[in-house]
Formats: structure tokens, sequence, C-alpha cells
């Protein structure tokens, strides 16, 4: 089987540079913000599907000569490069989950923002978590200080993300309004801006996708 190049390197088409540039934005946002969000299922399922037909068609080339040419290797590096954007988003949140799990859990509208897939590892990971805790010391505590969800002088033991931590951000649409960033204090988003503001203040816009996390 012939492996057509040409069709490969051509010009993407505008859903697939959409895709991409959104799967980025999803990427880095992800990255910078203190909590989880909502999972991007129908930009990463596009993505996967493309990438799983690019392998198979550079894999049906193995024996070719196309197999070793110059824009075989340019199009293995794209691959790459995709690749990385996706595996680093899917990581990201990952380590959230393992931070956060308790928090998620407790939270029904955090929890809305996992994948399927995400919430079965969520309910895993917390049930290894628990059983190595119970084995390693909680048993030997009374049954009153063995719980791990305890709120004692106000302080939780539930860890949960710092919606105070500040953030550099981009407007992508003016928002019609001042948002208040302190006491007798605020400020407009002007598309075009970079901010640096507190997560909490601009939360609501990283998900309507009006602000970018950078």
């Amino acid at each position: 089987m012939d492996w057509d190049v040409d069709e490969l390197l051509a010009e993407p088409t505008t859903e697939v540079e959409q895709d991409y540039s959104a799967l980025c934005t999803q990427w880095l946002n992800e990255r910078m913000a203190p909590e989880l969000l909502p999972f991007a299922e129908d930009v990463v399922s596009r993505v996967t599907e493309r990438l799983r037909a690019q392998v198979e068609t550079l894999q049906s080339s193995i024996g070719t000569a196309n197999a070793t040419g110059y824009r075989s290797v340019l199009i293995q590096v794209e691959l790459e490069r995709i690749k990385f954007v996706l595996r680093s988003y899917l990581r990201t949140r990952l380590s959230k989950i393992d931070d956060y799990g308790q928090y998620i859990q407790a939270n029904p509208n955090v929890l809305l923002n996992l994948s399927s897939t995400e919430r079965q590892y969520l309910l895993r990971h917390q049930q290894l978590l628990h059983r190595q805790y119970m084995a390693s010391f909680l048993r030997e505590l009374p049954i009153k200080m063995n719980k791990l969800d305890d709120t004692i002088g106000r302080t939780s033991m539930v860890a949960a993300p710092d919606m105070e931590n500040s953030v550099f951000c981009y407007v992508n649409e003016t928002v019609e309004e001042n948002l208040r960033v302190a006491e007798n204090e605020y400020v407009t988003l002007d598309r075009g801006d970079i901010l640096l503001l507190k997560y909490s203040v601009i939360a609501n816009y990283v998900r309507t996708g009006a602000v970018s996390l950078i």
C-alpha cells in the first residue's frame, strides 16, 4: 500500500487547526489554573482519533520509499509534538486528581469536570490510599480520630485548590463589567489585555473562554 505523503502534508483544514489551538489553550489553562477544569472531551476525542489515523498511515508505509523520506520525518515530528501536548494535558489533570481527590469527591459540581475514565481512576486511587493509610497507622487510632476528612479548629484535613493564587491571563473577549479585585479597586477586561489577577476573579471567564491563562 502506497503512502500518500502529499495528502498528509497538505494544509490542515480549519477544523484541524482549531482543534489543535483549542487543545493548546486547554493545556495551558489546566497547567496554570489551581482548580481542575472541565475535561475537554470533544477536542481530546477528535485529536486522539486523528493521531490514531496518522500513526496507522505511518505504520502502513514501513518498507516503502516514503518511510525514510524527509517528509516522513517531518510528519513524525509533528505527531510527537501533538502527542506531547495531549499527554501533558492528561498528566496535569491526573496530578490534580491525586492532590485533591477527597475535595473532588466531596463536591459534585467539581466531580462533573472529570471524564468517565478519570472518575474511575479517582475512585480506585482513593480506595487504595485509604487502604494504605488504614494498614499503616489509622487502625491504631481511636475511631473518632481515624477519619481523613475531619475539620478541627476550622482547619480541614481535605486539601483544596487555592483559588486566590495569582495567575497571568490574556483577555480573548472584552468583558462588559468591572471586576472587583480588592476593596475599592476594580479592573476591566479589554480584549488583548495581559493581566496578573487572582484566579478567583477570572475563574468563570476562563471556563467560558473569554480569558485564557498564560
